[in-house]
């Protein structure tokens, strides 16, 4: 039998929010929300949904550090963002 000590939930989740794979750079996002859609994980998360006068709907997005599995659908030549927002982190 091996001892194997536990270890809180807790330090796995900071670990895991250190070393998020991706992240959205906000300053060249166009808040389009094609990575919301496309995400096969649902890890890209809205904060905020914005309608304009004119009907254009705007998104604030995060990744979620505990969805993202670092597949890269999101930044793929497939379902690229058109921003190239979508970094390695």
């Amino acid at each position: 039998m091996i001892f194997r000590p536990e270890i809180p939930r807790v330090y796995f989740l900071r670990f895991r929010e250190v070393n998020v794979v991706y992240k959205i750079n906000t300053k060249k996002c166009l808040k389009c929300g094609l990575c919301v859609t496309q995400c096969p994980e649902n890890a890209i998360i809205v904060d905020d949904k914005e309608t304009q006068f004119d009907g254009l709907v705007l998104y604030t997005t995060r990744i979620d550090a505990e969805k993202c599995t670092g597949c890269g659908v999101c930044v793929s030549f497939e379902w690229w963002c058109p921003a190239k927002a979508i970094i390695k982190g």
